[in-house]
């Protein structure tokens, strides 16, 4: 289908042949595309495949409809043929059909309504979305591709939103893009003091959050100006206000047929070059540049210059790179280097001064012709170095401005790993028992006589909590066995025992008589006992307690008459424990894996936290747009979350070593880093939901709903033995489980890094961290596409 064209006259340009260099301080940019949201009657309804254009290089607005596919030639930016676009869940398209052609040298907006496509279009250019179907190609190639140089240095971003970093002071938001963008530590502070300069931003030390939004905008500005872009893309840069003031305020029908129109962006024009017209320079000049900071910038650097500036057309042959001219740059004479090409026809200077400054010798990014390939991997290597301490320093500052945040990062798992050690592993102490004896009254006896009274009193003051330090039991004498029994259902007793009428008596005989007792000695001999057992871990320690104290008082007895203790004796010898004690609590095996599930936990909610934020702001897209890689946002959460890694862990084993003396008989660094492996862990898999998520909240919810299986299925607070077969199996899916296994194993028995219990801890751990950062990288990459 042949082309179609429509022109109109574009205010406050002068037609005319000399082609328009923009987009750059220095000069060397090839175009500028930009966004302007306007309102469309509904009866019209433009469509994405119908975008209004304003070009100032030939001082028309051209509408494109449906332009047959062309190949890339040496004056084109970007091209668009055929753009098809559908979101998911969208019953139509957003681009259906899309053409569009920006050359160099030229300012190219796009005119539409909100929702019509702008921003998706500008998305695709940069590389953070992929067309459903046609092709885009900036400076010959495809965007993403290293020929293209997008996502990279060659373009500056300006999103729709301020999209910065509100804790960083300016000189810090301008380093932070100088510094992903390669620059030197020499280039970026000349460019910030240029830039503070020119857009009269504030001091370089107030922070973004102080800001006004006019002077934010001029701050994101400058951000996409900061390397010397090629190709500067700027999303809704300005307003539609003029000087604070209305054009016109009428209904969109009252305006289509006061201009005769078909199109409310005709009606844009036709008013701005009216109230153009309307006005002095001097008036003009008196203008508040804080109504539009952005706009006044851009035409200030397009417009006010002494000469007109272009860009030297695109190699044919090489449509990756420019071509260049011999210039003295700081590679050394007759380096080739991206230079303005200077053309007659001046245009009378808005701001002389600062037009004087932006033409002086500054430093620019050069770009080499050719070079090896040797030097490729060298430049590749000093790009994402210096695109990692980026990173890395953005993410410590923004660490180090929240301190409030920080101090509770830190010390939320000493917190937790102490109400771990307090709360869990003691045994339970006042345990409220009743006791009816009928045998005796416990008074003036003797425990050394060898006679048949008081065995009853015996009994009971062998049991903690009797003249001991044991405070297991608190015995409740109680008459009968029905105020006892009425006590243990109100609940005001864990149960009760029972001394029948001749206890001892029965009891000494049962000891002398042999294998031969009588059936009213065995009845009469025996101590009944009636529990509430709702309570595991309490009824438990309570028939335990009577075990062994009944072991201890038979022994006692049988000494006291002279008979030899090992009669007294269970005939079942339990020897000293090959690892622990025999007295090892609950807490010494809890310990070691809570270290781990808490350690797990914490980067596992900040991880995806932080991510989810960076996301929110527009900070990550921008990021992206400048050339930073998946990978290296992930390596960098690592450094510095690493860093408070270290911190929590070793404030933990500090805790359960010196102030609970937990024993950890292994060697204590293979503890320590087994713990920072699981930490990762969790930070990669935080870093994992949060690209399914949109909302902080939703991240949260999803680590907690994924950490309550991981704690159970990994055995950290009951042994997997204990669980069903099936899902024994199932349980090795869980990131915690075998590296639980390695900690307990390290702590309680030992062993070292090269036992087949220990090692396999570590290697499945690294397993899981490598895991999810393919898949967060493969889901990045689809979401992209």
């Amino acid at each position: 289908m042949e082309d179609t064209e429509q022109k109109y006259e574009n205010p406050g340009f002068e037609a005319g042949p000399e082609e328009i260099g923009m987009a750059n301080l220095n000069g060397n940019a090839a175009a500028v595309l930009a966004t302007t949201t306007t309102t469309v009657a509904p009866s019209n309804g433009a469509a994405a495949a119908a975008t209004s254009i304003s070009m100032p290089k030939e001082a028309t607005t051209r509408i494109v409809n449906n332009t047959r596919s062309a190949e890339w030639n040496a004056n084109n930016a970007v091209v668009i043929r055929n753009a098809m676009k559908t979101y998911r869940g969208a019953k139509s398209p957003v681009l259906n059909d899309f053409n569009m052609t920006v050359k160099e040298g030229t300012i190219y907006s796009l005119l539409g309504s909100s929702g019509c496509g702008k921003t998706t279009t500008l998305s695709c250019v940069v590389g953070l979305r992929k067309l459903d179907d046609g092709s885009i190609t900036v400076f010959g190639a495809r965007p993403g591709t290293k020929q293209s140089g997008i996502p990279g240095r060659r373009v500056g971003y300006m999103p729709q939103d301020i999209c910065l970093y509100e804790d960083f002071t300016i000189c810090e938001t301008l380093q932070y893009f100088g510094t992903i963008c390669g620059m030197t530590k020499d280039e970026i502070e000349d460019q910030v003091d240029f830039l503070i300069d020119f857009l009269d931003l504030p001091p370089a030390y107030r922070t973004v959050r102080t800001l006004s939004g006019g002077q934010k905008r001029r701050v994101s500005f400058a951000a996409a100006l900061i390397h010397s872009p090629e190709l500067l893309i700027l999303d809704e840069p300005i307003g539609l206000m003029r000087s604070g003031r209305l054009l016109a305020e009428k209904s969109p029908d009252a305006l289509l047929q006061e201009y005769n129109t078909n199109l409310l962006e005709d009606i844009v024009l036709k008013l701005c070059k009216n109230d153009t017209m309307g006005i002095t320079e001097e008036e003009a000049a008196k203008q508040n540049e804080e109504d539009d900071p952005v706009a006044q910038a851009i035409e200030e650097i397009s417009f006010q210059s002494q000469a007109r500036l272009s860009i030297t057309a695109m190699s044919p042959n090489n449509a990756s790179a420019p071509r260049f001219r011999n210039s003295t740059s700081k590679d050394g004479p007759g380096s080739p280097v991206l230079a303005p090409k200077v053309s007659t026809n001046p245009q009378p200077p808005q701001n002389p001064h600062k037009l004087e400054k932006s033409l002086s010798s500054r430093s620019v990014i050069s770009y080499k012709r050719k070079q090896s390939f040797k030097q490729d991997i060298h430049d590749e290597i000093y790009l994402g170095f210096s695109r990692l301490k980026a990173l890395v320093r953005k993410n410590l500052i923004l660490l180090m401005r929240n301190r409030k945040f920080l101090f509770f990062v830190l010390i939320l798992p000493c917190i937790q790993m102490m109400n771990v050690c307090v709360t869990v592993g003691n045994d339970p102490t006042d345990l409220e028992v009743g006791v009816v004896n009928f045998d005796s009254d416990c008074k003036n006896y003797s425990m050394d006589d060898c006679i048949p009274r008081h065995l009853s009193c015996r009994f009971l003051d062998l049991l903690p909590g009797q003249n001991s330090q044991n405070r297991t039991l608190k015995l409740i004498p109680f008459d009968t066995e029905e105020e006892a029994l009425e006590q243990t259902k109100a609940g005001k007793t864990w149960g009760f025992m029972v001394f029948p009428e001749n206890y001892s008596t029965y009891m000494y005989e049962r000891a002398i008589s042999g294998a031969e007792p009588t059936e009213e000695v065995l009845n009469g001999s025996i101590i009944s006992f009636e529990m509430d057992m709702t309570s595991k871990q309490v009824a438990e320690t309570i028939r335990t307690t009577f075990f062994f104290t009944f072991q201890k008082y038979i022994i006692q007895l049988f000494e006291s008459c002279g008979f030899d203790r090992r009669v007294g004796e269970i005939p079942l010898k339990l020897e000293e424990p090959i690892y622990g004690s025999t007295d090892t609590n609950f807490r010494q095996f809890l310990a070691p894996s809570a270290i781990l599930g808490i350690i797990f936990f914490c980067p596992l909610i900040t991880g995806g936290v932080n991510h989810i934020s960076d996301k929110k702001r527009g900070t990550l897209d921008r990021g992206l747009v400048s050339g930073v890689r998946t990978v290296e946002i992930l390596v960098s959460y690592f450094i510095t979350e690493g860093i408070v890694l270290v911190v929590q862990t070793l404030l933990i084993f500090l805790i359960i070593t010196q102030l609970f003396t937990i024993e950890f008989n292994g060697p204590i660094y293979w503890g320590i880093i087994l713990s920072l492996l699981i930490g990762f862990c969790g930070l990669s898999l935080g870093f994992l939901a949060s690209t399914f998520c949109t909302e902080e909240v939703q991240t949260i919810l999803v680590s907690i709903g994924s950490y309550y299986p991981n704690m159970v299925l990994s055995g950290m607070v009951w042994p997997l033995e204990g669980i069903p077969k099936f899902l024994q199996y199932i349980a090795y899916l869980v990131p915690c489980n075998m590296a639980c296994e390695s900690m307990r194993s390290l702590a309680t028995r030992g062993w070292g890094i090269d036992h087949p219990h220990v090692w396999p801890g570590f290697v499945s751990t690294i397993g899981w961290i490598l895991l999810y950062w393919i898949l967060t990288i493969l889901v990045h990459k689809t979401v992209k596409n």
